[in-house]
């Protein structure tokens, strides 16, 4: 596995694979209006902006997890975005 930060283009994947992965717990909550279901790609650009995005590839340069967040003191961290981040990286991963 190979974690790098994402380009514009992969955005439209990184929403698939989001609304893929919280379609579980909209079934299991019975409410398909949670934000990462709602979010579009436009609400992903935005972000984008101002945020660092990192994925997973796997050995074939498939996406197979995505993580977003904040470069503070030097480290990427995704302020304890849950079990589905990728938790804190180092800088090197973000270069």
């Amino acid at each position: 596995m190979i974690i790098e930060k994402i380009s514009r283009e992969d955005l439209p994947m990184i929403l698939q694979l989001q609304h893929l992965a919280f379609a579980g717990e909209a079934e299991e909550f019975n409410d398909f209006e949670i934000g990462p279901l709602k979010q579009t790609v436009n609400d992903l650009d935005e972000e984008f902006r101002v945020r660092v995005f990192l994925k997973a590839i796997d050995e074939d340069g498939s996406i197979i997890g995505s993580t977003r967040g904040y470069i503070e003191n030097g480290t990427c961290s995704d302020r304890g975005r849950g079990a589905g981040g990728l938790e804190i990286l180092s800088p090197g991963n973000v270069d």
